[in-house]
C-alpha cells in the first residue's frame, strides 16, 4: 500500500477496529433481524426471499451512490463539515429508497438493466441454495454500507487532519477505499465471499446454479406461464386498441389476426412489456401492418419468426415454447373478436425490407397506405383552392368597403369647410343673449321705480294732511293741528285695516274649513284605496303561493332519472372548475405510505401494530396491493418531516407523488360516462389511459381508470 493512500488505510483501520470489538454483537444483531423478517412473513420462504432481494437491491443502490462522494470532494478541493455530510447522506438514502419503492409498485421490469440482472441472479438457484445466498449477501452489504458511511463521517470530523487527500488522484482514492472496506468486511464476517464493486462473488463452486436461458428469456417464459386468461385478454385488447388509435382507426375498422396467428399476437403482446426502444418498435410495427390490412396471418407469423431469429435476444426455442403454452392453455382465444375479425390474404413479401422500413420510420406516425395518402392529397388541394378563392373574395370586398369609407370621409370634410351651418346656428343665439340683457335692465329699472313710488306716496299723504288744516290756523298751532289730522287719519286707517283683517280672517276660516272637508274626503278615499290595495296584495300573494305550490308539485313530479341527470351536470361543472384550478402542476401532493401487502389481512394486522404506537392510517388498494396510507401533504418537505417522525418509531415509510388535476380528470370521466355513446366512451377511455400512463405514478392512475371503465362496461 503506497504512502499516498495512507490516510484511507488509517481511517478504515480505525473504524474496522471499533467494529471488530463488537463483532459478536453485530453478527447476533444480523441473525436476529433475519429471524424476525422470516417470522413476520409466517415462514413463507418465497416472500422471505423476495423481501431479501429488495433489501439487497437497496443496499447495492445506496453503496453505488455513496462511494463517489470522496472522489467529488477531491475534485471540489473541499471536505464538507459533518452537518453537510449528514444532509447529503440522507438525501442519497431517500432517493435510493424512492427508487426501490417505485420498482416495488411498478414491477421489476422497470429496473435498470444491471439491477435487473442482479435481481434475477438468485432465481437461477435451487430454493435451498437461494435462501442461503440471499442471507449471506444481506449480511455483507449491510456491514459494508455501515463501514462506508462511518468512514466518510470520520474523514469529515477530522477534515483538517485529512486535507492531504485533496491532492490525490480521485480514482486511486476510490479504489483504495473500496479495497480496504472489502478486506475489513471479509475479516469481520469471517466468510468465504469476496465483495467487489457492489457485487458479491463466492470463491466456492456454485454447481447449484444452472446454466440456462438468458434473463430476458427466463422472465418472458415466467410471465407466460404465470399469466391467466384475464391477463392475456387485457394485454391483447389494450395493445390492439392503442395501435388502432395511432393509426387513426376505430376498433371496428381494424383488420384481425385470425385464428392461426392469434397465439403469436398474444405472445408478442406479453413480450412487448419486456422490450424497449427499437426492439419494441419492430414488434409493434408488425402488429400495425396487420391492423391496417398490409399483412395477413402468414405474413405476421413469418415476420415474428424472422425478428426472433435475427433481431431479438430471444431464441426460437423459447419463442415456440411460449406459443405452445398459449395455444394449450388459452384455446378460447380463437373465439376472441380480434381473431374473428376479417383478415387480408397473405402475399409474398420481403420481410427483411419491411423490418428495415419499420426501424427507420417515425413510430408516432400512421402507416397510411398510398391510396389513402392520394385521397388526402387530393382533398388538401381542393380545400386549398377553396381557401384561395375565399381570400380573393375577401380582398375585393375589403377594397369596396375601403372606397366607400374614403368617399364618406371626403363628403364630411367638404361640409365642414363651408361653415354655413355653423353661421345659421349662431344668429339666434346672439338675439337670445341681447334679449336676456334687456330683461336684466328692466328688472333693475323696476326696482328703482318702486323706491321712487314709495317716496312719492309718502309725500302725497303728507300733502293731504296739510290740506285738511284750516288756512287761518296760526303757524304755532299748525303742528298741533297737523298731529290731530294725522291721528284721525291713523284711526280711520286702523279701522279700515281691522275690517280688512276681519274679512281676510273670515276668508281664511272658510278656506280652512273647506280644506278640512276636502282632506277628510281625500283621507277616506286613501283609506279605501289602501284597503283595496291590501286586498289585491293578499290576492296576489295567494296566487304566488299557489304558483309556488304548483312548482313544488312539478319538482316532485320530476323523474328520479331527470333529477340524477341535473345533479350530475352540477357535479360535472363543479369538478371541471376544480380541475382547472389544478392546472400547470398546481395539483401536486405527496402521500406518505407505511407498508404494502398483497393480502388485506396482513395490512390490517400491521395497521393495528401502528395504532399501538399512536400512529393511525387507512388501507387503500392499488396495483394489486393493500397499502397503509398515513397522510398526504401539499409539499414534499412536510411529507418528509412526517416520514422522519415515523422512522423514530421504527416505522418504515415511502413517499409517492399524486396530482389532483388527474384525480379530477378521472372523476369527470366517470361522471360523463353515463351520457356518452359507447364509441365516444371507448375513445375517451383510451385517450385518457394513454395520457395517464405517461405521468408520474401513472400505473396507479391507469389501474383506477380501468376499474371504473370495467364497471361502466358491465352496467351497459
Amino acid at each position: 500500500m503506497s504512502q499516498n493512500n495512507s490516510v484511507i488505510s488509517r481511517v478504515v483501520l480505525n473504524v474496522s477496529e471499533a467494529f471488530l470489538k463488537q463483532e459478536t454483537r453485530i453478527n447476533e444483531k444480523l441473525d436476529d433481524i433475519l429471524e424476525k423478517k422470516l417470522e413476520k412473513l409466517n415462514s413463507d420462504q418465497d416472500k422471505y426471499s423476495e423481501v431479501l432481494k429488495f433489501n439487497i437491491l437497496f443496499y447495492k443502490t445506496l453503496i453505488r451512490n455513496t462511494e463517489p462522494l470522496i472522489g467529488k470532494w477531491i475534485e471540489q478541493k473541499s471536505i464538507p463539515n459533518i452537518d453537510s455530510l449528514e444532509e447529503e447522506l440522507e438525501i442519497i438514502a431517500d432517493k435510493c429508497r424512492e427508487y426501490i419503492n417505485k420498482i416495488r409498485e411498478e414491477g421489476v421490469e422497470n429496473l435498470k438493466e444491471s439491477d435487473l440482472n442482479s435481481f434475477n441472479f438468485y432465481d437461477k438457484m435451487q430454493p435451498e441454495d437461494k435462501i442461503k445466498r440471499l442471507e449471506k449477501d444481506y449480511r455483507v452489504l449491510n456491514v459494508y454500507k455501515d463501514l462506508l458511511n462511518i468512514t466518510l463521517r470520520k474523514i469529515s470530523l477530522d477534515r483538517n487532519e485529512n486535507l492531504s487527500l485533496l491532492s490525490k488522484d480521485p480514482r486511486d482514492i476510490k479504489r483504495e477505499l473500496k479495497r480496504e472496506l472489502i478486506f475489513s468486511v471479509n475479516k469481520m464476517l469471517s466468510s468465504s465471499e469476496e465483495f467487489v464493486g457492489g457485487k458479491v462473488y463466492y470463491k466456492e463452486n456454485n454447481d447449484s446454479i444452472k446454466k440456462s436461458r438468458n434473463d430476458l428469456e427466463e422472465l418472458f417464459l415466467r410471465r407466460i406461464k404465470e399469466s391467466n386468461y384475464d391477463v392475456i385478454f387485457e394485454a391483447i385488447e389494450n395493445k390492439y386498441r392503442k395501435l388502432c388509435l395511432i393509426e387513426g382507426m376505430l376498433y371496428r375498422e381494424g383488420y384481425g389476426f385470425g385464428k392461426n396467428s392469434i397465439a403469436e399476437f398474444a405472445s408478442s403482446a406479453i413480450l412487448l412489456g419486456l422490450l424497449r426502444g427499437k426492439d419494441k418498435d419492430i414488434v409493434e410495427g408488425a402488429m400495425r401492418l396487420v391492423i391496417i390490412g398490409e399483412f395477413g396471418e402468414k405474413n405476421f407469423q413469418d415476420y415474428m419468426s424472422y425478428v426472433i431469429e435475427n433481431k431479438l435476444n430471444i431464441s426460437t426455442e423459447v419463442w415456440n415454447e411460449s406459443i405452445d403454452i398459449i395455444k394449450t392453455k388459452y384455446q378460447q382465444l380463437k373465439n376472441h373478436d380480434i381473431a374473428l375479425k376479417k383478415c387480408v390474404e397473405s402475399n409474398d413479401v420481403d420481410i427483411a425490407k419491411y423490418v428495415s422500413i419499420i426501424e427507420s420510420v417515425d413510430k408516432n406516425k400512421s402507416f397510411n397506405n398510398p391510396a389513402r395518402k392520394n385521397n388526402i392529397e387530393k382533398n388538401d388541394e381542393k380545400i386549398q383552392e377553396e381557401i384561395e378563392d375565399k381570400k380573393e373574395n375577401i380582398k375585393d370586398s375589403k377594397k369596396e368597403n375601403k372606397t366607400e369609407d374614403i368617399q364618406s370621409y371626403l363628403a364630411i370634410t367638404e361640409e365642414d369647410q363651408t361653415g354655413e351651418n355653423q353661421a345659421d346656428e349662431s344668429q339666434p343665439r346672439k338675439e337670445q343673449i341681447e334679449e336676456n340683457k334687456a330683461n336684466e335692465n328692466k328688472i333693475i329699472e323696476d326696482k328703482i321705480d318702486e323706491n321712487q313710488a314709495k317716496d312719492i306716496k309718502e309725500s302725497i299723504e303728507e300733502k293731504q294732511v296739510y290740506e285738511e288744516i284750516d288756512e287761518d290756523t296760526d303757524d304755532e298751532d299748525i303742528e298741533e293741528e297737523y298731529l290731530k289730522v294725522l291721528k284721525k287719519k291713523s284711526t280711520k286707517r286702523r279701522k279700515k285695516k281691522k275690517k280688512k283683517i276681519l274679512a281676510i280672517t273670515s276668508v281664511l276660516i272658510a278656506v280652512v274649513l273647506a280644506f278640512g272637508a276636502v282632506y277628510a274626503i281625500i283621507t277616506n278615499k286613501e283609506k279605501k284605496n289602501q284597503l283595496e290595495a291590501k286586498k289585491q296584495q293578499e290576492t296576489s300573494q295567494q296566487q304566488k303561493d299557489k304558483k309556488e305550490d304548483k312548482k313544488e308539485e312539478k319538482k316532485e313530479e320530476i323523474s328520479p332519472e331527470e333529477k340524477e341527470r341535473i345533479e350530475r351536470e352540477a357535479m360535472i361543472k363543479s369538478k371541471t372548475e376544480e380541475m382547472e384550478s389544478y392546472k400547470d402542476g398546481k395539483g401536486k401532493y405527496y402521500i406518505v405510505y407505511a407498508a404494502s401487502h398483497k393480502l388485506r389481512e396482513n395490512s390490517e394486522e400491521t395497521l393495528e401494530e401502528y395504532r399501538a404506537k399512536g400512529v393511525d392510517g387507512t388501507i387503500v388498494e392499488a396495483n394489486g396491493h393493500f397499502r397503509i396510507k398515513i397522510n398526504e401533504y401539499d409539499d414534499y418537505a412536510s411529507a418528509k418531516s412526517e416520514s422522519n417522525e415515523l422512522a423514530k418509531k421504527s416505522i418504515s415509510t415511502y413517499i409517492l407523488q399524486g396530482n389532483r388535476y388527474y384525480d379530477c380528470k378521472i372523476d369527470l370521466f366517470e361522471l360523463k360516462s353515463k351520457d356518452m355513446p359507447k364509441e365516444d366512451l371507448e375513445k375517451e377511455y383510451y385517450n385518457l389511459k394513454e395520457e395517464l400512463g405517461s405521468q408520474s405514478n401513472g400505473k396507479e392512475y391507469v389501474e383506477k381508470l380501468d376499474r371504473i371503465y370495467e364497471g361502466i362496461s358491465q352496467v351497459n
